[in-house]
């Protein structure tokens, strides 16, 4: 352990130098664009400075916001009301010497994102989650640009200033087939609910209800006498997540919460190397890679502090981890 330790740390005492010395060669040699709206050729293969307003000019849309918008990037999440597991190992110590493990798997419906693989739990029977109708999805334009000047698509990953779109009801007019359910909105939510021909009861425990743990038989016992391990299984609904004066108006299993969020122009501020006609990293001559953008206006010196802090932290991080 103490050799793994040594060896982590100094490899990073020369990563930190190593950093170090890129950046400052790079700032050396950076040059700001103070025109942006038109690209200048003399700046091929030099590492550049940017500042200026991020604009998407494509559109993005999304088969449940049938409206295109010319968004940098749109995010759909959705949230599944389901089954989620949680086991609890309990130990105590046994009158007379050794000790007797329990474990109690507690079952619960909540808002969880995605789905949860049911199949997987101890218990599977009455806990089966179903598939989704509806999926998470991020889709990012390929068309973002600063001035004249076309980001690369690390650059335009690094623009995450994320707000939530909010939902109008005249939304519902626009949407697609519901895949056998229907919507509705509620705040800045789309909800999905799978149409039933017959309200089924056994979906879900209402939010009051709490099965009482159920024992089952202790498993043979083992080579070891002083070991023993009992199971039990608790169901419970979050209250929190159901309607407070009435239960038949919460969520039921399978029940989809969905929400969107965008990243819209925004200003930023970068350095990267310009080549011919796009962006990629610069590297210098110790071969350390360098291109960052940050959100919001900075010069050129402002981004390298960045980086230079970002290095000095990423070390530290090792310092104390090793």
């Amino acid at each position: 352990m103490i050799p793994g330790s040594v060896i982590l740390l100094s490899w990073n005492e020369y990563r930190t130098i190593h950093r170090a010395r890129g950046l400052n060669e790079a700032a050396q040699v950076v040059v700001t664009i103070p025109q942006i709206e038109s690209i200048d050729s003399t700046l091929n293969d030099k590492l550049v400075h940017l500042t200026g307003l991020a604009e998407s000019r494509s559109e993005l849309s999304d088969p449940l916001l049938p409206t295109p918008q010319k968004l940098i990037h749109l995010r759909r999440t959705v949230e599944m009301y389901q089954w989620v597991e949680e086991v609890e190992t309990r130990t105590r110590e046994k009158i007379g010497g050794g000790q007797e493990t329990s474990k109690v798997y507690n079952y619960r419906l909540e808002w969880h994102p995605g789905r949860v693989a049911s199949e997987r739990f101890e218990k599977t029977a009455g806990h089966e989650n179903p598939s989704l109708a509806f999926e998470s999805q991020t889709t990012s334009s390929d068309q973002v640009f600063v001035g004249a000047y076309p980001l690369n698509e690390s650059l335009i990953d690094s623009i995450d200033k994320w707000q939530k779109l909010s939902l109008e009801a005249s939304a519902l007019e626009r949407l697609p087939n519901a895949r056998g359910g229907e919507f509705s909105i509620r705040g800045d939510h789309l909800y999905w609910t799978k149409l039933r021909a017959n309200a089924d009861k056994s979906s879900t425990l209402q939010p009051t209800e709490t099965s009482p743990p159920v024992a089952e038989q202790p498993p043979a016992q083992s080579a070891r006498a002083d070991h023993n391990q009992t199971e039990a299984t608790v169901e419970t609904a979050n209250p929190e997540n159901a309607a407070a004066t009435n239960p038949e108006l919460g969520p039921k299993l399978g029940d989809l919460r969905i929400s969107f969020s965008s990243v819209s122009s925004t200003e930023v501020s970068f350095i990267s190397a310009w080549k011919n006609d796009h962006f990629e990293p610069f590297v210098t001559s110790n071969q350390e890679r360098v291109e960052r953008l940050y959100l919001g206006k900075m010069s050129a010196s402002d981004v390298f502090a960045g980086l230079q802090q970002e290095n000095t932290m990423f070390a530290w991080l090792l310092r104390v981890g090793g």
